[in-house]
């Protein structure tokens, strides 16, 4: 009611050919219940998405449930400090709730300080797992369960990653027209990516690498860029390739640049990693 009286709608302009304007009072003071269509069709009405609309009901802010997803999922670099706050979040949540996602979306957090703590890639394959036992159930994938199955891709050998990576994609494309679409898409190459690495694929990491550099120019993705940048580096001093471009130093350039020492750091643990890896020349 608020949001309608707000604009200067009346009750007869906003339930016109939705449902009787009497049926609208009685909805607005709490007295019927309307179908989900008709209300969504209210809300189109006043101009208000369902996400705006519950945010505005949450007096403004996310309910907890929906500000861990959509922190968790907006991470672009692991950053410790906003997993372990996701991480205290969803323990209070998963206390009074049973919920699947929020408890994969912990264990994936838990993971993820692993990897930039410790480096213990085993340890956060363990905790993969348990997530992974769940969605290998599902038949299809939806938004959530996409970005889940990115987050984890470093579990499987290249054979099944390369498998699971070209199934998701093709789930994937039913949302093509999404906005989120790019956003979950270009992630499963670049995991891809770390994988060719780890398992001394370097040509066919080389190659797409190669691929997201151009693909990340063209979305303004800098600081995924930034990180092909160094693994162009890396990539291209393992296979013998003469550049006339130190990448590397490139890459911190700009992160000196954007004023970015998470990145910055991403890139150098990673570069550590990988000189961690046993690779055939």
């Amino acid at each position: 009611m608020k949001i309608r009286e707000g604009k200067g709608f009346s009750q007869r302009k906003v339930s016109i050919d939705i449902l009787h304007q009497s049926n609208c009072s009685k909805f607005e003071q709490n007295k019927v219940d309307i179908s989900y269509k008709k209300f969504v069709q209210l809300l189109e009405r006043v101009h208000i998405e369902l996400e705006e609309f519950e945010f505005i009901s949450n007096n403004y802010s996310y309910p907890p449930k929906k500000w861990i997803t959509l922190n968790f999922f907006a991470m672009k670099l692991i950053d410790v400090e906003k997993l372990k706050k996701i991480i205290r979040i969803s323990d209070i949540f998963l206390e009074e709730h049973e919920d699947e996602l929020i408890l994969d979306i912990r264990h994936l957090a838990e993971a993820f300080i692993c990897i930039q703590e410790n480096n213990d890639f085993d340890a956060a394959k363990k905790l993969a797992l348990r997530v992974w036992k769940r969605l290998k159930e599902y038949d299809t994938w939806h938004l959530n369960e996409l970005q889940l199955i990115n987050c984890l891709l470093y579990l499987f050998d290249i054979e099944t990653a390369t498998f699971i990576t070209k199934f998701a994609l093709k789930q994937l494309q039913k949302y093509s027209q999404h906005p989120l679409y790019q956003k979950i898409k270009i992630p499963f190459n670049y995991n891809l990516t770390l994988l060719f690495i780890q398992e001394n694929k370097l040509q066919e990491a080389n190659l797409l690498n190669e691929k997201l550099i151009t693909e990340f120019k063209e979305l303004a993705a800098y600081n995924l860029m930034t990180c092909c940048y160094a693994r162009k580096h890396f990539l291209s001093n393992q296979l013998n390739q003469p550049i006339e471009i130190n990448y590397l130093q490139k890459a911190y350039s700009i992160c000196d640049a954007l004023d970015n020492d998470v990145l910055k750091q991403k890139i150098i643990n990673e570069m550590e990693y990988f000189s961690t890896l046993d690779f055939k020349k």
